[in-house]
């Protein structure tokens, strides 16, 4: 697959850090994502089908259309959030009128609907893990969300990710956890959301990072009332210091110190002292050290 002259423009390459070096993106056949398509198990092939040609026949997705149905799915999970889950907002005037790159602790595959149902400003793009089907494909192009495919390699999710903030919306969600934690502890990250900060930053203190925390009892996991509600709060945000993003021959940060830096912050705003182990990046670390067999 070779990428077109469009998309192998590197747009706003201005924006460069010595994290992550800008890269075309390619442009994916179409028999190549019809192929990709049809090796999802049966359900998601199947709702996949259904939904697309309920969107196509609706034109949901087509120019005003699509936000008017982007705030109607928004205005559902909302009413549903307070109803059965009592969702309670805090610090909601700490989020930035320009943008942010907002990092959230990872409780549920739900947290980006309970995100968006509380910014001031709804929309904001994130880093999706929905799938390799058409309905991933398809909020990814509508909306921007940045949809997580399995072929994907780390430079590619950083590059798609500093494109959605420069050309799409400079609010942008990323859980540096990478896993549904499932509990309400906070953990190391992995350090891409380094790599994108420090790009869009490269020029100016342009994009701030913005700490999130949910907690909750049972947040979404039952149809049934929770007796515990969820609570997201929104700390402060914040920039770097301008001299952590030079290389550290020349007294800047790793990724890995920056990312550990920022996970700290969030820790201590749950009570922690510091954050947990991070059990995917464990083993990842043992994979590169040889010290597990890689996956069959």
């Amino acid at each position: 697959m070779m990428p077109t002259d469009h998309d192998a423009a590197i747009p706003h390459p201005e924006y460069a850090s010595w994290m992550h070096e800008r890269i075309p993106l390619q442009v994916e056949a179409p028999e190549d994502r019809a192929a990709r398509w049809q090796r999802q198990p049966r359900l998601p092939l199947a709702l996949d089908a259904v939904v697309s040609r309920f969107v196509k026949h609706a034109g949901l997705f087509h120019a005003h259309r699509k936000w008017v149905f982007y705030a109607a799915v928004l205005k559902f999970f909302a009413a549903y959030l307070r109803i059965f889950n009592r969702k309670r907002v805090y610090g909601r005037a700490n989020v930035p009128r320009r943008g942010a790159i907002i990092y959230v602790n990872h409780i549920s595959s739900f947290d980006p609907f309970v995100l968006f149902t509380s910014m001031p400003k709804p929309f904001c793009g994130s880093l999706m893990s929905w799938g390799n089907g058409w309905f991933a494909d398809a909020i990814d192009r509508a909306y921007g969300l940045v949809a997580f495919k399995g072929g994907d390699s780390r430079a590619v999710k950083v590059e798609k990710m500093v494109r959605s903030i420069l050309l799409k919306n400079t609010f942008f969600a990323i859980a540096p956890e990478g896993f549904v934690a499932r509990e309400f502890v906070v953990h190391q990250g992995f350090s891409s959301i380094a790599e994108v900060y420090a790009t869009v930053n490269a020029l100016r203190d342009a994009i701030p990072l913005l700490p999130v925390l949910i907690r909750g009892g049972e947040p979404y996991r039952s149809i049934k009332p929770n007796t515990s509600p969820i609570d997201i709060h929104f700390f402060p945000p914040f920039f770097l210091p301008r001299a952590w993003l030079q290389r550290p021959e020349e007294g800047g940060k790793t990724p890995r110190e920056i990312t550990d830096y920022v996970m700290r912050r969030l820790a201590r705003c749950a009570g922690q002292e510091t954050f947990a182990p991070n059990p995917r990046l464990e083993k990842k670390k043992m994979l590169r050290a040889g010290l597990v067999p890689p996956p069959n």
